[in-house]
Protein backbone atom coordinates (compact mmCIF):
# COMPACT_ATOMS: atom_id res chain seq x y z
CA UNK A 1 0.00 0.00 0.00
CA UNK A 2 1.43 3.04 -0.91
CA UNK A 3 1.92 6.24 1.79
CA UNK A 4 -0.76 8.44 1.59
CA UNK A 5 0.78 12.69 1.36
CA UNK A 6 -1.93 12.70 4.56
CA UNK A 7 0.52 11.31 7.02
CA UNK A 8 3.56 10.05 6.32
CA UNK A 9 5.31 7.69 9.41
CA UNK A 10 8.02 5.29 8.76
CA UNK A 11 10.73 3.88 11.04
CA UNK A 12 14.03 5.14 9.50
CA UNK A 13 17.79 5.84 10.84
CA UNK A 14 18.09 7.68 13.81
CA UNK A 15 18.72 11.26 13.92
CA UNK A 16 19.19 13.70 16.78
CA UNK A 17 17.08 16.48 16.50
CA UNK A 18 17.26 19.89 18.55
CA UNK A 19 13.65 19.55 19.33
CA UNK A 20 12.55 20.26 22.99
CA UNK A 21 14.32 23.69 22.87
CA UNK A 22 13.12 26.26 21.34
CA UNK A 23 14.23 26.63 17.63
CA UNK A 24 13.64 29.71 15.35
CA UNK A 25 13.96 28.35 11.30
CA UNK A 26 14.75 31.08 8.54
CA UNK A 27 11.37 32.58 8.22
CA UNK A 28 11.36 33.47 12.29
CA UNK A 29 8.86 30.82 12.69
CA UNK A 30 9.04 29.31 16.33
CA UNK A 31 9.39 26.08 18.13
CA UNK A 32 8.16 26.29 21.21
CA UNK A 33 6.14 23.36 22.12
CA UNK A 34 6.09 19.49 21.03
CA UNK A 35 3.19 20.54 19.02
CA UNK A 36 5.00 23.07 17.09
CA UNK A 37 7.47 20.34 16.26
CA UNK A 38 5.16 17.90 15.65
CA UNK A 39 3.71 20.28 12.85
CA UNK A 40 6.95 21.58 11.13
CA UNK A 41 8.20 17.53 10.71
CA UNK A 42 5.03 16.62 9.37
CA UNK A 43 5.75 19.29 7.27
CA UNK A 44 9.15 17.89 6.42
CA UNK A 45 8.41 14.50 6.00
CA UNK A 46 5.82 15.09 3.85
CA UNK A 47 7.62 18.16 1.57
CA UNK A 48 10.04 15.18 1.18
CA UNK A 49 7.71 12.67 0.19
CA UNK A 50 6.36 14.78 -2.59
CA UNK A 51 9.61 15.98 -3.91
CA UNK A 52 10.71 12.34 -4.24
CA UNK A 53 7.50 11.26 -5.68
CA UNK A 54 5.89 14.06 -7.44
CA UNK A 55 8.67 16.30 -8.72
CA UNK A 56 10.28 14.55 -10.93
CA UNK A 57 11.49 16.91 -14.12
CA UNK A 58 9.37 19.68 -12.78
CA UNK A 59 10.69 23.25 -11.94
CA UNK A 60 11.11 23.38 -8.40
CA UNK A 61 9.88 26.89 -7.55
CA UNK A 62 7.09 27.04 -9.85
CA UNK A 63 5.66 23.48 -8.21
CA UNK A 64 6.23 25.11 -5.24
CA UNK A 65 4.47 28.33 -5.98
CA UNK A 66 1.35 26.49 -7.14
CA UNK A 67 1.42 23.66 -4.97
CA UNK A 68 0.81 26.00 -1.87
CA UNK A 69 -1.51 27.89 -3.56
CA UNK A 70 -4.23 25.25 -4.03
CA UNK A 71 -3.03 23.79 -0.61
CA UNK A 72 -4.33 27.41 0.80
CA UNK A 73 -7.52 26.69 -1.17
CA UNK A 74 -7.56 23.46 0.03
CA UNK A 75 -7.53 24.61 4.09
CA UNK A 76 -9.92 27.16 2.93
CA UNK A 77 -12.56 24.43 2.64
CA UNK A 78 -13.69 20.95 3.66
CA UNK A 79 -15.61 20.78 0.18
CA UNK A 80 -14.73 18.15 -2.35
CA UNK A 81 -12.73 19.64 -4.47
CA UNK A 82 -13.39 19.16 -8.79
CA UNK A 83 -10.59 17.73 -10.19
CA UNK A 84 -8.57 20.05 -12.62
CA UNK A 85 -8.91 19.93 -16.20
CA UNK A 86 -6.45 17.23 -17.43
CA UNK A 87 -5.05 19.74 -20.39
CA UNK A 88 -3.80 22.36 -17.45
CA UNK A 89 -0.08 21.52 -17.16
CA UNK A 90 -0.63 21.98 -13.26
CA UNK A 91 -3.58 19.68 -12.65
CA UNK A 92 -1.42 17.23 -10.93
CA UNK A 93 -0.22 19.76 -8.66
CA UNK A 94 -3.01 21.13 -8.48
CA UNK A 95 -5.37 17.99 -7.51
CA UNK A 96 -2.06 17.27 -5.02
CA UNK A 97 -2.11 20.66 -2.93
CA UNK A 98 -5.64 20.53 -2.75
CA UNK A 99 -5.75 17.32 -1.52
CA UNK A 100 -3.33 18.13 1.05
CA UNK A 101 -5.30 20.99 2.29
CA UNK A 102 -8.53 19.32 2.70
CA UNK A 103 -6.99 16.49 4.73
CA UNK A 104 -5.24 19.22 6.78
CA UNK A 105 -8.33 21.18 7.07
CA UNK A 106 -9.73 17.81 8.54
CA UNK A 107 -7.21 17.55 11.01
CA UNK A 108 -8.15 21.23 12.47
CA UNK A 109 -11.54 18.88 13.99
CA UNK A 110 -9.77 15.57 14.71
CA UNK A 111 -6.49 16.96 16.04
CA UNK A 112 -2.94 16.98 14.24
CA UNK A 113 -2.52 13.12 12.92
CA UNK A 114 -5.86 12.36 14.72
CA UNK A 115 -4.67 13.25 17.95
CA UNK A 116 -7.35 15.46 19.72
CA UNK A 117 -4.82 17.19 21.73
CA UNK A 118 -2.68 18.12 19.00
CA UNK A 119 -3.63 21.33 17.07
CA UNK A 120 -3.02 21.96 13.37
CA UNK A 121 -0.86 24.99 12.71
CA UNK A 122 -0.90 25.44 9.06
CA UNK A 123 2.15 28.29 8.84
CA UNK A 124 4.43 25.86 10.49
CA UNK A 125 3.40 23.06 8.30
CA UNK A 126 3.91 25.08 5.25
CA UNK A 127 7.28 26.33 6.36
CA UNK A 128 8.14 22.53 7.31
CA UNK A 129 6.66 21.53 3.64
CA UNK A 130 9.01 24.20 1.62
CA UNK A 131 12.05 23.06 3.48
CA UNK A 132 11.30 19.20 2.29
CA UNK A 133 10.72 20.59 -0.93
CA UNK A 134 13.91 22.27 -0.95
CA UNK A 135 15.71 19.81 0.72
CA UNK A 136 16.17 22.60 3.06
CA UNK A 137 17.77 20.32 6.16
CA UNK A 138 19.03 22.83 8.31
CA UNK A 139 17.52 21.88 11.16
CA UNK A 140 16.85 18.07 10.53
CA UNK A 141 17.00 15.44 8.16
CA UNK A 142 13.61 14.19 6.03
CA UNK A 143 14.82 11.03 8.37
CA UNK A 144 15.27 12.79 11.23
CA UNK A 145 11.44 13.95 10.73
CA UNK A 146 10.48 10.62 10.01
CA UNK A 147 11.91 9.32 13.06
CA UNK A 148 10.27 11.68 15.42
CA UNK A 149 7.20 11.43 13.59
CA UNK A 150 7.15 8.12 14.84
CA UNK A 151 8.65 8.19 18.53
CA UNK A 152 6.45 11.04 19.46
CA UNK A 153 3.33 9.80 18.66
CA UNK A 154 4.28 6.63 19.83
CA UNK A 155 4.97 8.23 23.70
CA UNK A 156 2.01 10.18 23.30
CA UNK A 157 -0.27 7.56 22.14
CA UNK A 158 1.07 5.49 25.00
CA UNK A 159 -0.37 7.96 27.84
CA UNK A 160 -3.41 8.54 26.47
CA UNK A 161 -5.05 5.46 24.73
CA UNK A 162 -8.46 5.11 24.36
CA UNK A 163 -10.51 2.00 25.41
CA UNK A 164 -11.49 1.57 21.91
CA UNK A 165 -8.07 1.55 20.90
CA UNK A 166 -6.80 -0.47 23.48
CA UNK A 167 -9.63 -3.45 22.22
CA UNK A 168 -8.38 -3.31 19.03
CA UNK A 169 -4.60 -3.78 19.45
CA UNK A 170 -5.45 -6.34 21.97
CA UNK A 171 -7.28 -8.51 18.87
CA UNK A 172 -5.08 -7.90 16.64
CA UNK A 173 -1.84 -8.75 18.64
CA UNK A 174 -4.27 -12.34 19.25
CA UNK A 175 -5.60 -12.86 15.86
CA UNK A 176 -1.67 -12.93 15.00
CA UNK A 177 -0.36 -14.88 17.44
CA UNK A 178 -2.80 -17.38 16.46
CA UNK A 179 -2.23 -16.99 12.63
CA UNK A 180 1.73 -16.97 13.06
CA UNK A 181 1.06 -21.34 14.60
CA UNK A 182 -0.10 -22.19 11.24
CA UNK A 183 2.09 -24.31 9.58
CA UNK A 184 1.76 -22.37 5.98
CA UNK A 185 2.71 -19.07 8.17
CA UNK A 186 6.49 -17.74 7.72
CA UNK A 187 7.38 -15.15 9.92
CA UNK A 188 10.59 -12.95 10.16
CA UNK A 189 12.45 -11.27 12.73
CA UNK A 190 10.49 -7.90 12.23
CA UNK A 191 6.95 -9.92 13.08
CA UNK A 192 5.75 -9.76 9.49
CA UNK A 193 3.91 -12.88 8.90
CA UNK A 194 3.64 -14.19 4.94
CA UNK A 195 2.03 -17.08 3.05
CA UNK A 196 3.73 -18.29 -0.41
CA UNK A 197 0.37 -18.30 -2.78
CA UNK A 198 2.49 -18.50 -5.81
CA UNK A 199 6.38 -18.46 -6.14
CA UNK A 200 7.97 -16.60 -9.08
CA UNK A 201 10.64 -16.97 -11.02
CA UNK A 202 11.91 -13.54 -11.41
CA UNK A 203 14.83 -11.80 -9.60
CA UNK A 204 14.24 -9.93 -6.50
CA UNK A 205 13.37 -6.23 -6.62
CA UNK A 206 15.27 -4.05 -3.79
CA UNK A 207 14.55 -0.70 -1.81
CA UNK A 208 14.58 1.32 -4.42
CA UNK A 209 13.73 -0.15 -6.98
CA UNK A 210 9.88 0.78 -8.75
CA UNK A 211 7.64 -1.68 -8.47
CA UNK A 212 4.19 -3.02 -10.06
CA UNK A 213 1.59 -4.13 -8.06
CA UNK A 214 -1.38 -6.09 -7.88
CA UNK A 215 -3.60 -6.61 -4.78
CA UNK A 216 -6.62 -6.14 -2.03
CA UNK A 217 -6.05 -5.23 1.47
CA UNK A 218 -8.46 -6.09 4.32
CA UNK A 219 -8.47 -5.84 8.45
CA UNK A 220 -8.43 -9.12 10.23
CA UNK A 221 -11.90 -9.17 10.34
CA UNK A 222 -12.64 -9.53 6.97
CA UNK A 223 -13.49 -5.81 5.76
CA UNK A 224 -11.77 -4.73 2.60
CA UNK A 225 -9.97 -1.29 2.98
CA UNK A 226 -8.23 -1.30 -0.90
CA UNK A 227 -8.73 -3.27 -3.81
CA UNK A 228 -6.56 -3.05 -6.95
CA UNK A 229 -6.84 -6.75 -7.52
CA UNK A 230 -7.49 -6.46 -11.61
CA UNK A 231 -4.27 -5.50 -13.74
CA UNK A 232 -5.68 -2.41 -14.89
CA UNK A 233 -5.66 -1.08 -11.52
CA UNK A 234 -2.19 -2.05 -10.68
CA UNK A 235 -0.19 0.38 -8.87
CA UNK A 236 3.36 1.78 -9.58
CA UNK A 237 5.28 3.04 -6.90
CA UNK A 238 9.20 3.14 -5.47
CA UNK A 239 9.19 0.88 -3.06
CA UNK A 240 11.07 2.80 -0.32
CA UNK A 241 8.12 5.21 -0.18
CA UNK A 242 5.44 2.34 1.07
CA UNK A 243 4.80 1.04 4.47
CA UNK A 244 7.38 -1.17 5.94
CA UNK A 245 5.46 -4.10 5.55
CA UNK A 246 5.13 -3.88 2.27
CA UNK A 247 8.82 -2.85 1.94
CA UNK A 248 9.78 -6.12 3.51
CA UNK A 249 7.56 -8.56 1.92
CA UNK A 250 7.87 -7.12 -1.69
CA UNK A 251 11.61 -7.61 -1.66
CA UNK A 252 11.36 -11.61 -1.21
CA UNK A 253 9.13 -11.80 -4.00
CA UNK A 254 10.64 -12.39 -7.51
CA UNK A 255 8.60 -11.43 -10.39
CA UNK A 256 5.83 -13.48 -10.85
CA UNK A 257 5.01 -14.41 -7.12
CA UNK A 258 1.65 -13.81 -5.30
CA UNK A 259 2.04 -13.49 -1.20
CA UNK A 260 -0.26 -13.50 1.58
CA UNK A 261 0.90 -10.42 3.75
CA UNK A 262 -0.30 -10.09 7.89
CA UNK A 263 1.30 -6.80 9.32
CA UNK A 264 1.71 -6.44 12.36
CA UNK A 265 0.65 -2.53 13.45
CA UNK A 266 4.21 -1.60 14.02
CA UNK A 267 5.22 -2.56 10.36
CA UNK A 268 1.79 -0.52 9.18
CA UNK A 269 0.19 2.60 10.23
CA UNK A 270 0.88 2.25 13.92
CA UNK A 271 -1.17 5.08 16.44
CA UNK A 272 -2.30 6.45 13.47
CA UNK A 273 -5.78 6.45 12.49
CA UNK A 274 -5.77 6.41 8.49
CA UNK A 275 -9.25 6.40 6.70
CA UNK A 276 -11.30 3.82 8.25
CA UNK A 277 -7.90 1.95 9.65
CA UNK A 278 -8.24 2.33 13.44
CA UNK A 279 -4.78 3.03 15.95
CA UNK A 280 -3.10 -0.38 16.29
CA UNK A 281 -4.56 -1.78 13.44
CA UNK A 282 -2.60 -5.44 11.82
CA UNK A 283 -3.34 -5.76 8.05
CA UNK A 284 -3.82 -8.64 5.47
CA UNK A 285 -3.02 -7.85 2.06
CA UNK A 286 -2.68 -10.22 -0.88
CA UNK A 287 0.13 -8.88 -3.27
CA UNK A 288 0.87 -10.02 -6.65
CA UNK A 289 4.45 -8.32 -8.20
CA UNK A 290 3.89 -8.25 -11.74
CA UNK A 291 7.32 -6.21 -12.66
CA UNK A 292 9.65 -4.05 -11.30
CA UNK A 293 12.52 -1.26 -12.50
CA UNK A 294 15.75 -1.13 -10.42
Amino acid sequence: MKKNIKIVIASLIFATTCFGQTVTTQNQILLRTQTDSLNYTLGVANGDGIKNYYLKDKPLEEFIGVFMKYLDAGFATNNQFVKPDSTNKYADIIELGNKVGNALKTQVSTGLMGNPGLNVDLQIIRKGLEDGLRSNFSILSAEGAQKYLQETMIKISQQSISPEDKLNKTACEEFLAKNKLRKEVITTKSGLQYEILKKGKGSLPTETSNVKVTYIGTKIDGTVIDDRSKPKQALVFKLSETIKGWMEAIQLMPVGSKFKIYIPQELAYGIVKKDEIKPYSALIFEIELLSFEK
